[in-house]
């Protein structure tokens, strides 16, 4: 694997654990559980990390136009 390749994949990987890290400390208390999701278990910080890995990261910032 090439020098370029890698640093990208660990540039991808640092910034989905910043993305983790700051996310889930911001929207957890922001989520408004409802009652079926209650019951079924989850806490807030369950959801929040669920739309975390379904939602796709932007790791490099978006081009200037």
């Amino acid at each position: 694997m090439d020098n370029h390749r890698l640093q990208a994949q660990r540039r991808e990987r640092l910034a989905t654990l910043m993305k983790q890290g700051v996310a889930v400390p911001v929207l957890i208390h922001r989520i408004i559980l409802d009652y079926n999701t209650r019951i079924d278990g989850k806490s807030n910080r369950d959801v929040v990390l669920e739309l975390l890995r379904e939602v796709p990261f932007q790791a490099d910032a978006a081009p200037n136009t």
